[in-house]
């Protein structure tokens, strides 16, 4: 067969061109038939409001006590085991277990005489104290003794004549609070971080020891007329 007769090439060019327009317009019909049949079905994949509830529902997590709710109970516990306190040996005793729930570690050292002895202590190694024995108290010691100074929250010589009878680990923040009858220190609360980074709740601690004192009076008031005794130098562990 002989090829295409030159004068046929301009006919078929515009049978092609009109073929190749055919296809487009086609194209773009089923384009936009697609198109709208996926918007009209994307609505069948959002979520109800029912289904919604249900996500929610099986994500939610019951909500934990604030920490200030759980610091409040632990202290209304601290001061009910304080309350209950008959003698001056008990309250120092109920005074050590009532700081165990605020604090790492804490220790009593009662005054007499110019040093402090070693009373009791929780929280500390099974084989404190390390060395019994009077602590002098340093300087900065006596300004809480006399009252120049309301507390010790730092590290420092205070701290380390305290810690050494009981352990050889110094932790990294303290508080050292006086215990005081008729507005005279008869005892030093050492309480510490142990091996935390920090001191957990150190003004429920520095509460509980002026109101230990409080009740020291009241205490003491009752067995000086009993027994005309001296408070708390009496007292043992």
């Amino acid at each position: 067969m002989s090829d295409s007769r030159p004068v046929d090439q301009p006919q078929n060019e515009a049978f092609r061109t009109r073929l190749e327009e055919w296809l487009n317009q086609q194209n773009q019909l089923l384009l936009e038939e697609v198109m709208a049949t996926w918007q009209g079905a994307i609505g069948h994949f959002r979520p109800s409001e029912a289904l919604l509830a249900q996500f929610l529902e099986a994500a939610a997590v019951p909500s934990a006590p604030a920490a200030s709710d759980r610091q409040d109970v632990e202290l209304a516990s601290a001061l009910d085991l304080l309350e209950g306190a008959t003698s001056q040996s008990d309250l120092l005793k109920r005074l050590l277990d009532a700081l165990s729930a605020l604090v790492e570690r804490s220790a009593l050292f009662i005054l007499k005489q110019g040093v402090a002895s070693l009373y009791a202590h929780r929280g500390f190694e099974a084989d404190a104290p390390l060395r019994a024995g009077a602590v002098v108290p340093p300087a900065e010691l006596e300004s809480v003794i006399q009252g120049s100074t309301p507390s010790i929250r730092r590290k420092g010589p205070g701290y380390t004549a305290l810690i050494t009878p009981v352990s050889g680990f110094e932790a990294s923040e303290v508080a050292i609070f006086p215990l005081r009858h008729k507005k005279r220190a008869v005892a030093l609360v050492l309480v510490d971080s142990g091996l935390r980074q920090s001191l957990d709740h150190p003004e429920q601690a520095r509460a509980l020891v002026l109101v230990a004192s409080a009740m020291l009076a009241t205490l003491a008031s009752g067995r000086e007329e009993d027994s005309g005794s001296h408070p708390v130098h009496e007292a043992h562990p």
